[in-house]
């Protein structure tokens, strides 16, 4: 799989949530100039420079380092989960739901993953046009959180074990949709693990600057500290563990990275979380 377009491409057709796949695009190319980046993305760097648009307000905008920092820290959390499961799990399927313009595929393929890229129609349109699936392994299939009939046209091996992994989408549903996503997941694939970017209960409070930043005055709409409560949406889930973004690179946030050692609610509260949960197999 590799990028297949190189003249400028709109991004017109992206509103509301679907256009928020701009912000982890710019901050992880951005991340990618740094002589000492947390990540490395060239394919988020080909393709920021190829979209038309203006990333000004995201480059230069309130909390601009924080939040480029942050989403360093969950691409690396979240690299570092996928890796652990595949290790363990050779030939497992990944279903990235919310996919965006997310190149994990090409950074983590050890040549036996089954990869499923899941994003609304228009964001799946655009992601065509810099990836292709180049082998039967790869996949990008249009679904929505909130339409379920994709699950059932998934087609996945049913002795492959999944790993669901959610990043940059939860936050912007309700605590009702998301468990609904969770138990039906876990009901209707063999799913044996998640791997979830959960937003603290401050996040919920007015309009993230990144938001406005593209425009948008979309606030978050569920976002929790309590990861073993997750674990009461289905009797088959068992938290595995958590890292928050504060937790890693701590002084690249500045002033900002101490509020977690001086108040250790902080981390969970104020930020992302990447959170891992266990799914036993079904009787």
């Amino acid at each position: 799989m590799t990028s297949v377009h190189t003249r400028p491409v709109s991004v017109a057709a992206l509103a509301d949530v679907p256009a928020t796949l701009l912000i982890p695009l710019w901050y992880r190319a951005a991340e990618s100039e740094r002589r000492n980046a947390i990540v490395r993305d060239p394919h988020a760097q080909r393709i920021a420079r190829a979209v038309d648009f203006d990333f000004t307000p995201l480059r230069c905008g309130p909390g601009a380092r924080v939040t480029q920092v942050g989403v360093a820290n969950r691409t690396l959390l979240i690299d570092r989960a996928v890796r652990r499961f595949l290790d363990a799990h050779r030939g497992a399927t990944v279903l990235n739901i919310g996919c965006g313009l997310d190149a994990r595929f090409l950074r983590l393929d050890d040549g036996q993953v089954r990869w499923i890229d899941l994003d609304v129609a228009e964001s799946i349109a655009l992601r065509r046009r810099f990836f292709a699936e180049l082998t039967p392994r790869y996949r990008m299939v249009v679904g929505s959180l909130l339409d379920e009939a994709w699950m059932s046209a998934l087609g996945v091996d049913p002795a492959a074990p999944v790993l669901v992994l959610i990043e940059g989408t939860l936050m912007y549903f309700t605590e009702a949709e998301v468990r609904r996503l969770i138990v039906r997941l876990i009901d209707r694939l063999p799913v044996r693990a998640f791997c979830l970017e959960v937003a603290g209960p401050l996040m919920l409070r007015g309009v993230h600057p990144s938001l406005r930043g593209l425009g948008l005055e979309q606030r978050f709409g569920w976002g929790t500290r309590d990861f073993a409560g997750l674990t009461a949406w289905h009797p088959r889930l068992t938290l595995t563990g958590s890292q928050t973004i504060w937790d890693l690179h701590r002084r690249r946030f500045g002033l900002l990275g101490l509020l977690p050692l001086l108040l250790p609610w902080w981390g969970t509260a104020m930020g992302s979380s990447v959170v891992s949960l266990r799914v036993a197999p079904g009787a």
